[in-house]
């Protein structure tokens, strides 16, 4: 009777450890096929959650996990197209779900044409010798106090001031020699005069790419499409191979070829000075001349022309000289090498010429009237003021 006791009691405890077995494994595969759920589903596992029970603000919203629905929102980043450059300095985001920092600069207050009180290092005078100018005699020029305004506001936060008006006084550059170094002195006396150290601020001249960088795609259209009396539009070409003379810098810059050579694709830009000091070369002469058209002073400029129409009323005040050169190809046998200008709407336009060399070998005596232009950093301040001529915008760092 005792063993037949002892016999049930194994038995029961057999069953007992079977069953309990059977309940391990059903759990155990339950398990399994919700983590490879959770996994296959992408859902989000914290820290924060890894070792608690599932809670809704855990689950990716619209999911259920053992009677608890999902709140969790993750919020798509990838086709947020923001730079650094678009967003505050210090203010922070997610783009592309990666964290990035703004560098921007708020300059909302601002507004191009707005008058800053901005006062350049004094300076002594400047002098140019005739052996650079081509002139008959050196010249002396000095510093001149100008009032600024604010020419442009750019993305990195940075702002282009400009003189309100042209200098008053003027220099003489004469031939090839003139046009080889006008740019070099317009930016050089622009630096002496109008830079401010303390600001970490440089001084230069106006030039004809501060014009093209304002100018809206209907400008651009309009520029590009002008032929006027010179037969091409701006950026063809012409081969010269009876008249052919040129100043020194020519064979350097962008659109020419000389000789058999290819056009120069990589050479000088326009408002480059491209010499690091007053240089002595003057004329030469090729036996093919390739040079590309750059002048379309005929075209009179309008407001729509430009991105701002404060900007164009600002620009066209006035005229006088750009630090830009220009080719002004007239006929397949004579082109004009002009150093840019301001005259009244237009840029070049030929009443207010600028034109030194000639193909032909025809040197002019021109006038410089220079504007300057300073580019103050990011971290320049605007204090104080409201932009007005009476009130304008104080600095400070």
């Amino acid at each position: 009777m005792k063993k037949e006791q002892r016999n049930r009691k194994i038995i029961v405890l057999i069953a007992i450890i079977v069953i309990a077995v059977i309940i391990a494994i059903l759990i155990t595969t339950n398990i399994i096929r919700n983590n490879k759920q959770v996994a296959s589903e992408q859902y989000l596992v914290t820290t924060a959650n890894a070792g608690s029970s599932l809670v809704a603000s855990y689950i990716k919203k619209g999911i259920t996990i053992g009677g608890i629905t999902g709140t969790l929102e993750v919020l798509d980043t990838s086709d947020a197209t923001a730079i650094p450059e678009d967003i505050t300095k210090g203010k922070t985001a997610y783009v592309n779900g990666v964290k990035i920092t703004g560098t921007r600069v708020n300059r909302d207050m601002l507004k191009i044409g707005d008058y800053v009180e901005y006062t350049p290092d004094e300076a002594g005078n400047y002098e140019i010798e005739s052996q650079y100018s081509g002139y008959t005699s050196n010249q002396t020029i000095s510093q001149e106090e100008l009032k600024w305004r604010i020419m442009s506001i750019n993305n990195d936060g940075t702002v282009d001031l400009v003189g309100n008006t042209p200098a008053t006084q003027t220099f003489n550059l004469v031939g090839g020699l003139g046009y080889n170094n006008a740019v070099y002195f317009m930016n050089d006396i622009c630096k002496k005069f109008y830079s401010n150290s303390s600001l970490g601020v440089e001084g230069r001249a106006l030039n004809i790419d501060d014009i093209h960088n304002n100018m809206s795609e209907e400008g651009i259209t309009a520029r590009d499409g002008y032929v006027g009396a010179a037969r091409l539009h701006y950026g063809e070409t012409e081969m010269f191979t009876i008249d052919r003379e040129y100043p020194a810098l020519v064979e350097n810059e962008i659109g020419v070829a000389i000789g058999d050579n290819e056009i120069n694709s990589i050479g000088v830009a326009p408002s480059n000075s491209y010499y690091s000091q007053p240089t002595t070369e003057d004329i030469k002469e090729t036996d093919k001349l390739v040079l590309t058209q750059t002048w379309y002073g005929g075209l009179n400029l309008i407001e729509s022309y430009f991105k701002s129409q404060e900007f164009f009323y600002l620009i066209f005040n006035a005229d006088y000289s750009l630090a830009s050169r220009q080719f002004y190809i007239f006929s397949s046998s004579n082109c004009e090498f002009r150093i840019a200008t301001i005259y009244g709407k237009a840029v070049s336009g030929d009443d207010f010429v600028h034109d030194m060399f000639e193909t032909t070998a025809i040197t002019s005596n021109v006038s410089i009237k220079y504007r300057p232009v300073v580019t103050l950093n990011a971290n320049v301040k605007f204090v104080e003021g409201d932009g007005t001529e009476e009130n304008p915008y104080k600095l400070s760092l």
